[in-house]
């Protein structure tokens, strides 16, 4: 995890916004290096990117999970360190977003940093897409359960007029590792949980998880819906979860007693290795 909450045991810088570096090695050698996010502010990247001595400039692809300014904050500074790279996000990211808690503000991204982008850097989606082999963006995540819902107290404003925002740019990373399983890859999972399992199943064609990782935005629902989601995932082939950023306390509980040793919560600085 190259930001996201601290341990308070190594010298990485942490804060409440999510960044994630995934490097997957292929067996013909090949090697590709994602930025998962960008979190809440540049600063704590560049150090991090330092104490692990690892180069912007080495970073192959950039996926913004959502618009949200903890997952995008850093991405202004970070252009001016990378070298070749493509970035991917959902076509309504540039949208704007505003959050009325605990009063009214705007928490989206600058539209100009991606329009601004060159035409041959940036690939905007809403259907899922290869990215790298066995490696997909998922685009819109369609909602299928009754349970899980938009947040209440996000607007998205056009024409001067504001209406709740359904939160259409959502999107995860999906790894298909083969022998029918995958890794899903969460940002704050805004589209639901259970709703993005299931997207990642339809893209992938495969049932059982290696790993579930991310933020699951569990931290501000209805206990109920915490409840739901839970008992949803046990009925998932889960080899492992590990949970951060926006799950909260309670929900973490929650998964702790339910999965036990298939379960983790993550910090900054943390690594997860899997195999396949």
């Amino acid at each position: 995890m190259l930001c996201d909450r601290s341990r308070y045991i190594n010298d990485l810088w942490s804060q409440f916004g999510l960044s994630m570096l995934i490097d997957c090695y292929y067996e013909d050698g090949e090697r590709k290096r994602i930025l998962f996010d960008t979190g809440w502010s540049f600063e704590p990247l560049l150090h991090n990117f330092k104490k692990i001595n690892i180069l912007p400039k080495s970073i192959d692809m950039i996926v913004l999970s959502h618009c949200h300014y903890d997952h995008t904050g850093g991405l202004k500074g970070l252009l001016n360190e990378l070298g070749e790279f493509k970035l991917f996000a959902h076509k309504e990211i540039t949208r704007a977003v505003y959050s009325d808690e605990p009063d009214f503000h705007y928490i989206g991204l600058d539209p100009d940093l991606i329009n601004n982008l060159k035409i041959d850097k940036k690939i905007l989606i809403k259907e899922p897409l290869e990215i790298s082999k066995q490696i997909w963006v998922s685009g819109y995540i369609p909602r299928k359960t009754s349970f899980e819902k938009p947040e209440k107290h996000v607007f998205i404003q056009k024409n001067g007029v504001l209406s709740p925002d359904p939160e259409n740019d959502d999107m995860a990373l999906y790894i298909d590792t083969g022998n029918s399983e995958m890794i899903v890859i969460t940002g704050c999972g805004h589209a639901g949980l259970i709703n993005t399992i299931y997207h990642g199943q339809n893209v992938i064609g495969h049932k059982k998880l290696r790993g579930l990782i991310g933020g699951f935005h569990l931290i501000d629902v209805d206990n109920k819906i915490r409840n739901k989601t839970v008992e949803k995932l046990k009925e998932f082939e889960i080899e492992h979860i590990w949970s951060g950023h926006c799950t909260g306390w309670k929900a973490e509980r929650m998964l702790d007693d339910e999965f036990g040793e298939r379960y983790s919560r993550f910090f900054t600085g943390d690594e997860i290795l899997i195999n396949f």
